[in-house]
């Protein structure tokens, strides 16, 4: 299933649907803690939106 969450965010991060992308990595991070691949997947997000 994680896996199936990993493809999803990335699908939705290529297409420009940032907003889901980000859902879909702050759910995998209630799911598995300190998620580095969750966190990068943020860290990229919060660059491309401006977030602080």
């Amino acid at each position: 299933m994680i896996d199936a969450l990993f493809d999803l965010l990335g699908t939705f991060y290529q297409s420009g649907n940032f907003e889901q992308a980000e859902w879909i990595a702050r759910s995998i991070l209630q799911a598995i803690p300190d998620d580095i691949v969750s966190l990068q997947f943020l860290g990229l997000l919060y660059t491309v939106r401006g977030h602080d």
